[in-house]
């Protein structure tokens, strides 16, 4: 589980800012969601949806 620390409604989606364990993360989730800043929220990642980023030369780590 992690905190949300900002909730950004973009349109058609709505991106969540996470950290956990130290590192920061960004969510994109369905304009649906209920969760908002301050939320605890529980994690599942489909891995075939996936992106990851080296924060050296932003390059994809996914081919």
């Amino acid at each position: 589980d992690t905190e949300v620390e900002v909730s950004e409604l973009m349109g058609a989606e709505i991106y969540l800012y996470l950290t956990y364990k130290g590192q920061n993360l960004m969510a994109r989730v369905a304009p649906t969601s209920k969760s908002r800043r301050g939320d605890k929220v529980t994690m599942a990642m489909d891995t075939h949806k996936i992106h990851l980023f080296d924060p050296e030369t932003e390059l994809t780590l996914l081919n």
